[in-house]
């Protein structure tokens, strides 16, 4: 966990995370662009354990995070000091976050881009948004995950499945994901019930037999999501009402 934002005072209380169903005043949608008035002040966001420092704009992280608004546009400390700690977060997830919100795109250090980065890079991208409160983040992570599966014909499920349910909640869309993908495009192989329990969380299975219950005689035999899950903005997080254009 991150170190929470502290006011100067003893009565010190944490931003709030999102549940699913929580509305943010966070951008959800990339094509939004922030206003310029955006890019005024700095603070510094120092990441890991070695302390490495970001320097923002401060109301360009708002934009986009109602996490650091809820740290910066208020009487705590960290708004105060203009500095914020997350000690425990992976610096090169962060630089990748922080190029984000000012191009918009999902570029790591050696210059691998979007659908190229990997998926436990993505995976990680999208946790860090969903903690965070990032929406665009995780909307435009979740879009490279789907891109990266369907270009390798690949499902990274055994790799990433337990990372997935221990980092996110009942009815996220990245559960989601890989839940329709395993459901849909792949055939589960036999095996031992205490090899299929190592690999699955509980929570995973009882998603995945619900999944596979809905699954219509159509969807039987094709390997493929059905066309309503490929909707656009069918795992992209949004307030109600909003979309992608």
């Amino acid at each position: 966990m991150s170190t929470p934002p502290t006011k100067p005072s003893s009565s010190s209380t944490t931003p709030s995370t999102k549940t699913p169903s929580a509305v943010t005043k966070a951008v959800s949608v990339t094509s939004k662009a922030p206003p310029n008035n955006c890019f005024r002040g700095i603070v510094v966001v120092e990441v890991g354990p070695e302390k490495q420092a970001f320097s923002i704009h401060k109301d360009l992280l708002c934009f986009y995070s109602d996490y650091f608004r809820g740290a910066f546009d208020s009487s705590f400390k960290e708004a105060a000091e203009g500095k914020l700690s997350l000690p425990t977060e992976d610096p090169a997830i962060f630089d990748i976050f922080n190029g984000f919100i000012y191009t918009r795109q999902l570029r790591d250090a050696t210059d691998v881009k979007g659908p190229n980065l990997s998926f436990t890079t993505l995976v990680a991208l999208w946790i860090f948004g969903d903690k965070y409160i990032v929406p665009a983040l995780q909307n435009k992570a979740i879009d490279a995950f789907k891109e990266r599966s369907d270009k390798l014909r690949s499902i990274p499920w055994q790799l990433h499945l337990r990372t997935i349910y221990d980092n996110t909640l009942h009815g996220s869309p990245l559960r989601r994901i890989i839940t329709d993908m395993m459901a849909y495009e792949i055939t589960v192989s036999e095996k031992p019930r205490d090899k299929i329990m190592e690999v699955y969380p509980l929570e995973a299975l009882v998603d995945l037999a619900f999944t596979l219950s809905d699954k219509s005689k159509e969807d039987v035999g094709h390997f493929r999501l059905p066309a309503a899950k490929k909707a656009k903005c069918y795992y992209h997080v949004h307030n109600e009402g909003e979309s992608c254009p």
